[in-house]
């Protein structure tokens, strides 16, 4: 029927214009696709672009965050370390690095739910990861949570079933709990996984305390003397014998330690454990025996000399602070920390000269440098040497970075001697870097009413409750004012 159809002339010209109709509709649709699919093309490689782009400014921003928080911490400065690091996080919400230091610092500022929560988060990220497992145990273990905290220790278990320290820290959990029976079961097992005589000793001694807890004196001391016939050097048995008593009674552990050195003699050992016993209990007339023990024993470390000078100090016996301190300065020429203590005594003892060069030893990179160059412009100027005092504090005060705190000492100096004018103008030069500095805002508030400016020492005031609307100061000032003006 198609062959008859197409078979007549003038049917088949009607066909032939159909079909090069059709056939120019489909190059131009052909076209059009070839158009769209070239633009869909571009349009893909610019939004890679924009990925790239996008991905490349949140690693950067993440980057930014993290070395900043870096710096904070260095600083000491954990509040503003965290903030930083929570910036990073949201740049990279999956890095493990940028939480786990999210969890040191929690730990480190004693928060340790968080710490907690933020290790529970890494070990979804890595549930088999050792390092984030023990730490979930000693913070659960540190926060008293002595069953979640042995949850943890038995998967670390199943992973090194002959672990010793596993076995004993679990036996140790036990024992927090007061399990005694189960925590003697585990001890018997770690005193099986023992591969060194010391080993075997710690879970010894750990029985002697369960015993020792349940009052069953007679148990706990036949086991010490189980221990004492072992072959083990008996300077360190005495030691970890001491260490056991210290759980139980401090002072008993110190009498037991008194005790062996009379009938043996002082050691190093002995005399440090008995030194760092006196310091904690702040009994310093004994850390300063054990000291000198260690002195004839020719055992100073840099510590003792340190402990030396302190406790000279606190008797403001400041010559003999000096001595320790000097041997401490002599070992570490560099430290800020030693030097600044030793002009500090220096300047207790009125030797004024000695005292300026020792601050002014201290090097520009130390953390001590700002505050030993402050007291050596407030020492130049108790001596009344105000010109060289002004200079220093004039170019600790607007050096860079600038520092808030010798501009208000600076300030403050400056008032003293009657500069009440050029004391303005100080802390009004300090607000241009530091605009919503509380203390700068409230010292020039203070001196602009003391000069009878109370409308300008009230503007002061106002500004300072715009961002901290609790401020007690300023509200009492603030209050002053008005009484005095009704």
């Amino acid at each position: 029927m198609v062959f008859s159809f197409l078979g007549s002339k003038k049917n088949r010209q009607f066909f032939g214009v159909i079909i090069i109709l059709f056939t120019c509709f489909s190059c131009q649709n052909l076209q059009k696709a070839r158009k769209s699919a070239k633009t869909s093309r571009q349009t893909f490689q610019n939004n890679s672009t924009s990925i790239i782009i996008d991905k490349n400014y949140f690693e950067r921003q993440a980057l930014t965050n993290y070395l900043k928080a870096e710096t904070a911490f260095f600083e000491s400065d954990r509040t503003t370390a965290l903030e930083y690091l929570k910036q990073a996080r949201l740049f990279a919400p999956n890095s493990i690095h940028f939480q786990k230091r999210i969890a040191e610092i929690y730990e480190k500022e004693g928060l340790l739910a968080e710490a907690v929560n933020e290790y529970k988060e890494l070990r979804k990220k890595s549930p088999n990861k050792k390092e984030f497992i023990e730490k979930l145990t000693d913070l659960y273990s540190l926060r008293q949570l002595n069953s979640q905290a042995l949850e943890q220790n038995d998967l670390l278990l199943r992973q090194n079933p002959s672990s010793f320290p596993l076995v004993l820290k679990k036996a140790i959990l036990l024992i927090n709990q007061e399990n005694w029976k189960t925590a003697l079961k585990t001890l018997k097992k770690a005193e099986n996984r023992a591969s060194l005589l010391e080993e075997t000793i710690q879970s010894l001694l750990f029985r002697a305390y369960i015993f020792a807890k349940q009052n069953k004196t007679e148990n706990s001391l036949e086991i010490i003397h189980q221990i004492k016939k072992l072959d083990f050097p008996e300077e360190k048995l005495v030691l970890k014998i001491a260490d056991f008593f210290k759980n139980l009674n401090t002072e008993q552990a110190r009498l037991y330690l008194e005790d062996f050195q009379q009938k043996k003699g002082i050691t190093s050992a002995t005399s440090t454990i008995l030194l760092n016993e006196a310091i904690l209990s702040k009994n310093w007339e004994k850390a300063m025996l054990y000291i000198q023990q260690l002195k004839d024993l020719g055992q100073m470390e840099e510590q003792h000399y340190f402990y030396s000078a302190l406790f000279f100090i606190k008797k403001q016996l400041y010559n003999k602070s000096a001595l320790y301190l000097k041997d401490l300065v002599t070992q570490n020429p560099q430290s800020g920390h030693y030097n600044y203590l030793l002009a500090m005594v220096y300047e207790k003892s009125q030797q004024w000269l000695k005292s300026e060069k020792t601050y002014q030893k201290i090097p520009s990179y130390s953390p001590y440098f700002l505050i030993a160059h402050l007291q050596l412009a407030q020492l130049w100027q108790k001596q009344g040497k105000y010109k060289k005092s002004f200079e220093l504090f004039n170019h600790l005060a607007f050096n860079n970075p600038a520092s808030p705190q010798a501009i208000l000492l600076y300030a403050e100096a400056l008032w003293n001697i009657g500069n009440k004018e050029q004391a303005l103008n100080i802390l009004t030069k300090a607000l241009k870097h530091h605009p919503d500095h509380l203390d700068i805002l409230f010292l020039r508030g203070f001196y602009l009413k003391q000069t009878g400016a109370v409308d300008l020492a009230l503007e002061d005031m106002n500004q300072i409750l715009k961002i901290r609307s609790n401020h007690s100061e300023a509200l009492r000032l603030i209050a002053n004012l008005h009484s005095e003006n009704s």
